[in-house]
């Protein structure tokens, strides 16, 4: 090819040719949609932690609660809301009663699954409410939860005074799992 003299051709200028910048434009569209997608479950599994460690300090404030006041408290978590109830008794004529207490939302897009408690039969693992009595000790029984969000899992389990727990499950919890966390909450050792 003969280039006339000070005069130089697309190529030689160093311009992008319309396919090459498809190309480009495809790869980015597509690293862009890889990192949503890589982000949207870094995201749920934030959220899973977040709401486990909400719920574990809406039962310390309940627990803090009873032992600075000297009245029980009852926890409730309300697994068809996915909520947290926290309670304080009052006396009447008739007996104790509980007001219909405080009650905290979880984090969004985050529900209960399914509730045990320590002593329960695995298989019979609540999917609606369950309360816990904080005594004024603030102790209270050893329980856990399960919660999802979409395709990730994660068991908060909190002991009898103090100890508690946020774990990330790697797969879809199943009766194995109900039955292995029954006996972990068997077993787990709270510093009184």
């Amino acid at each position: 090819m003969n280039h006339r003299a000070g005069h130089k051709s697309n190529r030689d200028r160093g311009a992008f040719t319309l396919v090459e910048l498809l190309v480009v434009l495809a790869l980015t569209a597509a690293a862009a949609t890889l990192a949503v997608v890589g982000l949207d479950g870094v995201s749920r599994t934030a959220r899973l932690r977040a709401t486990g460690n909400q719920m574990i300090s809406i039962t310390r404030l309940a627990s803090s609660e009873a032992r600075m006041s000297g009245a029980p408290r009852l926890v409730t978590y309300l697994a068809d809301r996915s909520a947290i109830a926290v309670s304080k008794p009052h006396r009447s004529e008739e007996g104790i009663s509980w007001d219909k207490g405080e009650t905290w939302d979880l984090t969004s897009k985050v529900r209960i699954e399914r509730i045990f408690v320590e002593g329960q039969n695995p298989s019979e693992g609540r999917k609606d409410e369950t309360s816990i009595r904080v005594r004024t000790n603030g102790s209270m029984r050893r329980h856990a939860m399960i919660l999802d969000a979409a395709d990730r899992f994660a068991v908060v389990r909190m002991g009898g005074t103090s100890s508690a727990e946020v774990r990330l499950l790697s797969r879809k919890p199943t009766s194995t799992t109900y039955e292995l966390l029954a006996i972990e909450l068997e077993s787990i050792d709270d510093p009184v």
